[in-house]
């Protein structure tokens, strides 16, 4: 049990990462970013080249594996993704869904579809009296300092209040004089930094196969629509969704239950959330508490 809540925390920070970086998109630029999932394994493919092909460190690897990331989804967002965020969802779905494919493919046809690991030194630290590969721990960590930094930005900086602006009011923001356009921009590249991060830090426990998009936009969206677009939701559930599976599997021993439970679960919050919200007195607690809707 102590395993699997020291291992649930260390894959939470990386879905924090993932998790925000979609609601970011989604509810500042209003881009609905079906990439998110090829940008975690992107970023955990970049780390593995780096590593075991240009005899990096770990840690030496994060940031020019970002770093040429980035460069490669920003030209995207100019080239394409830029006009279909003006065009709305059907074009943005429509757009991101033949990247998806595209993308996935090419990461086929280079690596293969075989699991690859990234070669690590064989170093542990503990915690709670379990074993931890040393690049895990640092991923979570560096993963829970770059969520702090993300708050801190929208709380205390002029760039992160005038996105917010320009998400909730942009014909205002506009008018007022603020770079509406560049804004979005920098959200597209702030929540990409973020969905290459997350991969770089779950490739360290994690072998990445092309295959495993889906799974991380599944994450990123359950996640992202379960907390309604809010930024503190979306964090407590990905740690929910982070420490509730590996319990579950740690209890039932059974992985398949495990993950029918747990995305049943956020089924549920996201098919039961306007409900709940609808009934006057439980409307008046949430509205106390600050539960479904953005904070």
């Amino acid at each position: 049990m102590t395993y699997a809540i020291v291992s649930g925390l260390i894959v939470s920070g990386s879905f924090l990462l993932l998790t925000l970086g979609f609601t970011l998109m989604l509810r500042v630029a209003d881009i609905v970013n079906l990439l998110h999932g090829i940008m975690v394994v992107a970023g955990m493919y970049l780390v593995v080249v780096f590593v075991n092909y240009l005899g990096l460190s770990y840690v030496q690897a994060i940031a020019p594996a970002v770093l040429v990331g980035l460069v490669f989804f920003w030209l995207l967002y100019e080239l394409l993704l830029r006009s279909a965020r003006r065009e709305g969802h059907r074009s943005q779905i429509i757009y991101t869904l033949l990247l998806f494919s595209i993308i996935q493919t090419a990461f086929e046809i280079v690596f293969g579809g075989d699991p690859i690991r990234v070669r690590l030194d064989r170093v542990s630290w503990q915690f709670l009296d379990v074993a931890v590969r040393r690049e895990e721990a640092i991923g979570a960590l560096l993963a829970v300092a770059t969520t702090a930094g993300f708050f801190l930005m929208f709380r205390y900086t002029t760039v992160g209040k005038s996105m917010e602006i320009a998400g909730k009011y942009p014909e205002g923001a506009a008018a007022i004089g603020l770079p509406v356009e560049r804004l979005y921009r920098y959200v597209w590249l702030i929540g990409s930094a973020m969905a290459l991060l997350a991969g770089a830090f779950l490739v360290a426990g994690t072998p990445v196969t092309p295959f495993q998009s889906l799974e991380y936009l599944v994450i990123a969206v359950i996640v992202s629509i379960s907390a309604r677009l809010s930024f503190a939701g979306a964090v407590a559930a990905a740690i929910l969704l982070g420490l509730g599976y590996p319990l579950l599997v740690a209890l039932t021993k059974d992985p398949q239950l495990s993950s029918v439970a747990i995305y049943g679960f956020f089924l549920c919050v996201i098919v039961a959330t306007p409900v709940v919200s609808g009934f006057r007195p439980l409307r008046r607690l949430l509205a106390g508490l600050k539960v479904g809707r953005p904070t």
